[in-house]
């Protein structure tokens, strides 16, 4: 047989303590773990704000080197240009140099060449000069047409000065080789 010496009053407020005691047991547990899951999720967002901010960095260096690489493949596109002109223009080019070389060779000492015109659509050449025998003439025909130079020549003219006892004549030929 047991006997109960505690008053049922006494009962009731040390089982309001227990659960109290439970209760606040409980709600430190659980503020206790809000706290944790608090502290991980600032953290987790400090982390993410860090890695956004350090994307943020590269992206924007990727930015600039983008930008350097169209400021650079811009320039490249100019040169191209430039040299694709250039070399359109050298192709088109006319090497004077060498035909008024050529020229000299083929021109006899009696024979004076007072002018020289070019036509570009066709790639030929008139010269006219003066001569003082119609050999020499025929002479610097005959040099013109070995020259490599030169195809198509052609006697176009003579005339005979008799107060300066020479002639006067042109010669055309079309341009080759050039």
């Amino acid at each position: 047989m047991t006997i109960n010496l505690v008053p049922p009053q006494s009962k009731r407020e040390r089982r309001t303590k227990q659960l109290l005691r439970g209760f606040y047991l409980s709600a430190a547990i659980v503020f206790f773990y809000l706290l944790l899951i608090a502290v991980f999720i600032y953290l987790t967002n400090f982390l993410i704000q860090s890695n956004i901010m350090s994307f943020d960095k590269k992206i924007d260096e990727k930015t600039a080197q983008v930008a350097k690489y169209k400021d650079l493949e811009t320039a490249i596109r100019q040169t191209n240009f430039k040299l694709d002109s250039l070399k359109k223009s050298n192709a088109e080019k006319i090497i004077w140099s060498e035909i008024i070389q050529e020229l000299s060779k083929s021109t006899p000492a009696n024979v004076k060449i007072n002018s020289l015109s070019m036509d570009k659509t066709t790639n030929s050449i008139s010269l006219s000069g003066i001569a003082e025998t119609r050999k020499d003439i025929a002479d610097m025909k005959d040099e013109l047409e070995l020259s490599t130079l030169f195809t198509n020549v052609t006697f176009n003219s003579s005339i005979y000065s008799t107060e300066a006892k020479d002639y006067t004549f042109t010669i055309d030929a079309k341009l080759e080789g050039l």
